[in-house]
């Protein structure tokens, strides 16, 4: 019978113990995770992360706990309280800290290294306290899959009610010109006015191209990052109005190993994502050159001979064991006189036509089996394996008259990628190019 009893006594012992073990908290993840859920229930998630309806954090939570890993998400916007700050730091201008829907340190949400009030470095240690009603906005991540923090960079857009004051749009000496594309790129005062509104480390979603002139002595580092810092304006004066290439790359993203590579009054266009520093606008690190005074710099050369056109990367080799390919555009089913849809895709290559900023889009014409592109017309080349080293087009040619297009013509090459632009000064006239036929050779 006793030992009946002390049998009973130690199960009893044992449940007690393992069910002790599972309220013990962990020491961090998912508030719901962990033994604080139950005193402390997420709130009910509420609202859709725009600016004009804002998640809370609950919803916050909810969302980055069905990311992946280290994802990253699109750009929301979160409501709380701050519920503890690790830091300020004034070096860098930013701050870590939490929030939570109830000001309490349950339930929170990571602000890891934010920045102030629009997107202003902090200042002060003071500028934000314990209690404060925030409005964050930025792109949160899943750290390590156990760790639901804004990523760094995000901003406070609203201070206890007090939200940063949007700037004026600028007043430029000159018109603003240009859509920022490749073969069309923005003027100075186009990036002024296009992006003012953007805040304060903050980049712009998508590349854009913009064409000047070097104003003052560039800056140019290679003896250790191979970069250089510069400003570019309109006509290349003073009193312009002007834009900070902040720590570009030279073409073809390469590293500057020439202290005199580019000088003031050098034409200049330049790719990158456009940021605002300190109230300036300016292209963020790791922009690049796109060309230095109309050349495309890493060899391109552009050749003619009869109705054969030739553009050469002189800086690449040809690939060995490679055989060039040769794309008949007569042969592609296209309709007598189609101007959409002129697109080749295989498992290789694909080739576009497109009407870039011309009046008239790139045509077909069956009587002679090519494309004719008009003035700003444009094709892209994009190989999926190999680098371009050269095309050669066979274009069109009457006893009179030879259709290479005109002499502002442009090849441009990133990566895998060339575009081949019939650039001219209008949007119509000048000469047609007219392509019968396209070799690519791939180099290395």
């Amino acid at each position: 019978m006793k030992k009946i009893i002390y049998s009973v006594i130690m199960l009893a012992i044992a449940t007690f113990t393992m069910t002790s073990c599972e309220d013990v908290p962990a020491p961090y993840g998912f508030p719901e995770e962990n033994g604080n859920n139950a005193e402390t229930p997420l709130d009910e998630p509420t609202g859709s992360g725009t600016e004009a309806d804002p998640y809370n954090v609950a919803a916050a939570l909810k969302m980055i706990k069905a990311m992946s890993k280290d994802d990253i998400s699109p750009e929301v916007f979160v409501k709380g309280k701050i519920s503890s700050i690790d830091g300020v730091n004034l070096q860098f201008g930013n701050a870590t800290y939490s929030i939570s829907d109830n000001g309490t340190t349950n339930n929170q949400l990571v602000v890891f290294r934010g920045l102030f009030l629009g997107g202003e470095k902090f200042k002060k240690e003071d500028q934000i306290k314990v209690g404060d009603e925030v409005i964050i906005k930025g792109k949160c991540k899943n750290f390590k899959g156990n760790t639901p923090e804004f990523d760094a960079g995000s901003v406070i857009f609203s201070l206890n009610g007090e939200k940063a004051q949007k700037p004026e749009k600028p007043n430029t000496k000159f018109d603003p010109t240009g859509t920022g594309k490749i073969n069309d790129p923005y003027n100075v005062a186009a990036v002024l006015q296009t992006f003012y509104e953007i805040e304060s480390g903050q980049e712009s979603e998508n590349e854009i191209y913009v064409k000047g002139k070097i104003v003052g002595t560039p800056q140019i580092d290679i003896a250790q990052y191979g970069n250089a810092t510069y400003k570019i304006a309109q006509d290349g004066s003073e009193d312009d109005d002007k834009l900070v290439v902040f720590r570009g790359l030279d073409i073809d993203k390469k590293k500057f190993t020439d202290a005199a590579k580019i000088k003031e009054g050098d034409e200049v266009v330049v790719c990158g994502k456009v940021t605002k520093y300190n109230g300036a606008i300016q292209l963020a690190k790791n922009n690049y050159l796109v060309s230095i005074n109309g050349s495309q710099g890493s060899g391109i050369k552009k050749t003619i001979e009869g109705n054969i056109l030739t553009i050469d990367d002189t800086s690449l080799s040809e690939l060995e064991n490679t055989t060039p390919v040769t794309i008949d555009l007569g042969t592609q089913g296209w309709a007598d006189k189609q101007n959409t849809n002129l697109n080749i895709e295989n498992s290789d290559f694909s080739i576009t036509f497109e009407k870039g900023n011309g009046d008239f889009p790139p045509t077909y014409y069956e009587s002679t089996k090519g494309v004719r592109m008009y003035a700003k017309n444009l094709f892209n080349i994009n190989e999926k394996t190999h680098k371009i080293k050269k095309i050669v087009l066979e274009c069109e040619a009457k006893e009179d008259k030879i259709y290479t297009g005109n002499t502002q013509l442009t090849a441009v090459k990133k990566d895998k990628k060339m575009t081949v632009c019939n650039e001219f000064s209008s949007t119509k006239g000048g000469d047609q190019l007219r392509v019968k036929k396209i070799t690519i050779t791939y180099g290395k």
